[in-house]
C-alpha cells in the first residue's frame, strides 16, 4: 500500500519512511510504501497526517521550479521542424503546455513508442490544444 503526501519534503520524517514519489519529476510528494500487516503501527501514521494537516492549515507548501529550462526530446524537435506551421504551432502554447508535451514525450522508453506519441500530439500541437486540456477544468 502507497500512502502519499503532498508535501512529503516538509514532513519531518523522525522515522525515515518517506521516499520521493517520483525521482526527477517532484520535489514535494513523498510517499510512504507499506508492503506488510507488521510494518503499520497507527501511532506513527497518526503523528505524520496530524503533521501533514497542520502544513497544509499554515498554508506552508513547496513552489515548483517553473525557471527550469524546458529540454525538447530529439524526436519532437525533428518532427516539428519536418512539419509545416508545426514549431510556431509549438512555440504559441504555454510554457506549461509546452512541457507537457516535452515531458510526454521524454517519458516513453522505446524509440517506436516515442515515434507513436509524436504522431498522436502533432495534431494537438497544431490546435493549440494543451495535451491534458480534457482533465482541467
Amino acid at each position: 500500500m502507497d500512502s502519499g503526501f503532498s508535501r512529503g519534503a516538509l514532513l519531518s520524517d523522525d522515522n525515515k519512511v518517506l521516499i520521493n514519489a517520483q525521482e526527477g519529476k517532484t520535489r514535494a510528494l513523498r510517499q510512504w510504501r507499506i508492503t506488510s500487516v507488521k510494518e503499520i503501527e497507527p501511532t506513527i501514521i497518526r503523528r505524520y497526517v496530524k503533521e501533514a494537516i497542520s502544513l497544509i492549515e499554515s498554508g506552508q507548501e513547496i513552489k515548483a521550479n517553473r525557471n527550469a529550462p524546458l529540454e525538447v526530446p530529439t524526436e519532437l524537435q525533428n518532427t516539428l521542424r519536418r512539419t509545416k506551421g508545426a514549431t510556431a504551432a509549438f512555440r504559441e502554447l504555454r510554457p506549461v503546455l509546452q512541457r507537457e508535451y516535452a515531458d510526454y514525450i521524454a517519458s516513453a522508453k522505446r524509440a517506436d513508442a516515442k515515434r507513436n506519441r509524436v504522431e498522436k500530439i502533432l495534431p494537438m500541437i497544431s490546435a493549440g490544444i494543451g495535451l491534458n486540456d480534457k482533465h482541467r477544468r
